[in-house]
């Protein structure tokens, strides 16, 4: 904090603020992770690092995939050592590795580790709430959209139709998916209609 020029009188408050206290639902949680966040290394120069919140993507262009090889585990290393010097760490199962390419034969995928443990690969991820595929089609994205509006849609003629009231376990899903229904309807279907189709062949 001290580095981006945050103040002691700051300092010092933030100090007594968290000691002692656990932070979980504090309205300072994301700003304080997000300060912590600042210094995430992105300077490698073969690759280039997307960090929104603890969601981390690091990705390279290459011709063939194997060649991303060593930059990405280079970049890898890295952020292990980023994660242990503040005492973080990277969940294996819980990372990916994807290859985007429109090719019909792209060659052998890359072998990354973190921490001693391969990554596994896969065929989509999810990122901000969008589902990547391997060929950028889209399609399992738009699926999974249609999905979720009808599984609200259903709620709501549930709603509709029920004279006695409905029970719990009805209205505590509506109420959840309330918000997420309009983000789902206008921000998703913007997205695809407004954002050209990628063109590059080979990102990892």
């Amino acid at each position: 904090m001290a580095k981006l020029g945050i103040t002691v009188r700051i300092l010092a408050w933030t100090k007594n603020f968290l000691s002692n206290r656990t932070m979980r639902g504090s309205a300072l949680s994301l700003t304080l992770f997000n300060i912590m966040m600042s210094d995430f290394p992105t300077h490698r120069s073969k690759t280039r690092t997307m960090v929104f919140a603890d969601d981390i993507v690091i990705f390279s262009k290459v011709k063939r995939p194997i060649e991303a090889e060593t930059t990405l585990q280079l970049a890898i290393d890295d952020a292990f050592r980023w994660g242990r010097k503040w005492k973080l760490s990277f969940a294996p199962d819980k990372s990916g590795l994807i290859v985007f390419t429109r090719s019909y034969k792209p060659g052998e995928e890359p072998i990354l580790f973190t921490n001693g443990h391969r990554i596994n690969p896969k065929k989509s991820a999810k990122f901000l709430g969008l589902t990547f595929d391997q060929k950028l089609a889209w399609k399992q994205h738009i699926n999974n959209v249609i999905n979720s509006c009808l599984r609200t849609k259903n709620l709501c003629k549930i709603l509709a139709n029920t004279k006695a009231g409905p029970l719990t376990r009805t209205l505590l899903p509506a109420h959840y998916s309330k918000a997420s229904f309009k983000a789902k309807s206008t921000m998703d279907s913007s997205h695809i209609e407004t954002h050209p189709r990628p063109t590059w062949e080979n990102w990892i």
